[in-house]
């Protein structure tokens, strides 16, 4: 069973409250999503979320295997309800996807060296186009490198995952 959670800040908390308990930056974001999935450490993350403003403020939805807590204090409300998809084959589905795309790769040619490394796809697209194309203004923006590099990660990932990706 799946698990969808809406977290979103309590009505009425002290603004400087609200200050400190509101995520910085991406890994902060992880973070407060963490803490509220009560994990161990050594657990493997099981969810995933995503974050919206409402306002000023933000919200954010979480995918869980297993049902978040309901904090006693701070901050955050916690809203829960199973997921339970009836998708059929072929179904057309929309999607918005934020993701930190990587690849792993050998960190040497030695046949020894276990040893693995992750690059992000857009900067390993950027540092190759930067070996081929010398003039800087003939470069692709970062931009232009985030749509190219992008979607060809995920359809790397889409048999394997059961689905397939239509241009819009």
């Amino acid at each position: 069973m799946a698990f969808l959670s809406k977290i979103e800040l309590k009505q009425g908390v002290d603004l400087r409250a609200l200050a400190r308990a509101i995520p910085k930056n991406a890994y902060a974001e992880h973070q407060v999503i963490w803490a509220l999935m009560a994990r161990e450490r050594e657990q493997s993350r099981d969810f995933l979320f995503r974050r919206e403003h409402v306002g000023h403020w933000p919200v954010f939805y979480v995918l869980s295997s297993q049902s978040p807590t309901q904090p006693q204090d701070g901050p955050w409300s916690v809203h829960t309800k199973a997921f339970t998809p009836r998708l059929s084959a072929s179904q057309r589905l929309g999607f918005v996807l934020r993701a930190n795309p990587v690849r792993t790769t050998k960190a040497s040619s030695e046949p020894a060296d276990k040893r693995r490394q992750r690059h992000d796809v857009v900067m390993d697209a950027k540092r190759q186009e930067h070996a081929k194309v010398v003039e800087p203004a003939m470069r692709s923006s970062q931009a232009q490198l985030v749509q190219q590099a992008g979607p060809r990660w995920l359809e790397e990932r889409a048999e394997r995952a059961g689905f397939s990706l239509e241009a819009l």
